[in-house]
């Protein structure tokens, strides 16, 4: 099924790289507090690229599952 909100061809894309997260392990804590600064600059960047009619394609573990 094609879906109308993501382009299916871009001379570009926006790959994002494990940035969905629980947090749920040791040193979690740790890790959040050092992220949070940076997640309003990822989103807008990916506001921009939107914006700009690329893809965006998120990477990221299934947590063993």
């Amino acid at each position: 099924m094609r879906s109308k909100d993501a382009p299916h061809h871009s001379p570009a894309v926006l790959i994002l790289i494990d940035v969905i997260n629980h947090f749920e392990f040791p040193d979690g804590g740790k890790v959040l507090r050092r992220a949070l600064p940076i997640a309003p600059k990822m989103a807008h960047l990916k506001q921009r690229a939107r914006a700009a009619g690329m893809s965006t394609i998120y990477v990221n573990d299934n947590f063993g599952q």
